[in-house]
């Protein structure tokens, strides 16, 4: 298995990670601008053979004290659960957010979703048992 830290000219990876864990089709374009962005990062696990196994993408949180990453999504491949994909992409996260000096790495999950919570659990992850409500705006331009 190989852990990688997508960079530009890694569209294509991008654009097929996009379209097996999101069913989403990202333009060439828009990988293009994602990758450029040092603001955002995408880790895959692949196969010796190249067959993309998981991913994780999130975002470098500039905060006043501090920066953190923020683990957006982190998936593996159905047929490949259960082979250690997950953890070895948040391993490499792990050393990548030391090697930069980030503080602290945060993962939203539900609370019933027990896999991603071992899996948390077991790499270090601490919960924060926080009430925590979630408000999304969505800004619109007004007409």
């Amino acid at each position: 298995m190989n852990v990688i830290l997508l960079k530009p000219d890694d569209e294509l990876l991008l654009i097929e990670a996009a379209r097996i864990f999101n069913d989403e089709n990202v333009s060439r374009e828009r990988a293009e601008e994602l990758l450029k962005d040092p603001a955002f990062f995408l880790v895959v696990a692949q196969t010796e053979d190249g067959a993309i196994m998981g991913r994780i993408y999130g975002h470098v949180i500039q905060r006043l004290l501090q920066t953190d990453l923020l683990l957006y999504e982190v998936d593996t491949a159905e047929e490949h659960q259960r082979k250690g994909a997950a953890r070895a992409m948040i391993e490499f996260v792990k050393r990548l957010a030391l090697e930069r000096g980030y503080q602290e790495i945060w993962v939203l999950t539900e609370g019933d979703n027990v896999p991603a919570r071992g899996l948390y659990e077991a790499l270090g992850g601490v919960e924060e048992n926080s009430p925590t409500i979630m408000y999304v705006f969505y800004p619109r331009i007004a007409n």
